[in-house]
């Protein structure tokens, strides 16, 4: 009996993942139609993009407006003209850095004429954003 119970709390520790480590179990109701967040469109694909990119802000269990990639923002007196301080650790799965100019890339594909089946209308109050959106 001794020899079954070490043997099994063996197992069982293996079985543990590392300290510091997690894993997310995820289950769909029927798969995504892309991975991509400019073609986010569906529920699962909303899903999915919301659990591996972050936003400049983002919503906590609260439904508080938290910082994301953006550590800080600035808003100017008219409340027309935001500023983001994105975080220095933001990075990509590479390790490069998340700067500025790849953020608005990512903002002008969203809107690009020839991203077919992606949301744009987000990103409409953004000055000029509508007109780009439209060619």
């Amino acid at each position: 009996m001794r020899l079954f119970l070490l043997a099994t709390s063996l197992v069982i520790s293996a079985c543990s993942e590392p300290a510091g480590v997690a894993t997310l179990n995820y289950y769909f109701t029927y798969d995504p139609r892309s991975l991509d967040p400019a073609l986010s469109t569906d529920v699962p694909t909303g899903e999915v993009v919301s659990l591996l990119f972050d936003n400049l802000t983002q919503f906590d269990a609260d439904a508080q407006l938290k910082p994301g990639l953006a550590r800080s923002w600035d808003t100017d007196g008219s409340g027309r003209i935001y500023t983001f301080h994105l975080r220095r650790d933001a990075t990509f799965h590479d390790g490069r850095p998340i700067q500025a100019e790849d953020v608005r890339a990512s903002m002008l594909r969203a809107l690009a004429p020839g991203t077919t089946g992606g949301r744009s209308w987000p990103l409409y109050p953004i000055r000029g954003a509508r007109s780009y959106a439209a060619g």
